[in-house]
């Protein structure tokens, strides 16, 4: 999905950035500040694609 955004050449490695810091570390920061209020800790975050959306399982 990320290498499927990045389409432009001249854009190198900003894209990749851009799609990291604007979809998937919002997302993640979310559901660790959330479980760090409740408590519960995580141990693992996998990270997959559906329907070219990203979707995360937290453990």
């Amino acid at each position: 999905l990320i290498r499927g955004r990045c389409t432009e050449v001249e854009s190198g490695g900003r894209m990749i950035d851009s799609i990291l810091t604007n979809t998937l570390l919002p997302a993640i920061s979310r559901e660790f500040l959330q479980r760090l209020i409740d408590a519960q800790p995580i141990t693992n975050v996998q990270i997959t694609v559906d329907s070219d959306e990203f979707q995360y399982q937290f453990e």
